[in-house]
């Protein structure tokens, strides 16, 4: 989530999905259209145990823009 001006993030989660069957109560792929939301806000470099440093790269990145702009 980013500030009102799109210019500092002001939050960044982490979250991971089992999607359930409601029919078979087990474990089943996500929806094209649930993966084609996933693929627009995630972050591309996933590493499983990278949070902190997902963060600082996000944090970095709108750092140099603001230098640039």
């Amino acid at each position: 989530m980013l500030d009102k001006e799109q210019k500092r993030p002001k939050a960044v989660s982490w979250i991971e999905f089992a999607y359930v069957s409601l029919a078979t109560g087990r474990t089943t792929n996500h929806p094209d259209a649930l993966m084609q939301l996933f693929a627009a806000v995630c972050e591309d470099d996933y590493q499983p145990d990278g949070f902190n440093q997902g963060v600082e790269r996000v944090k970095n990145q709108y750092r140099k823009q603001a230098v640039v702009a």
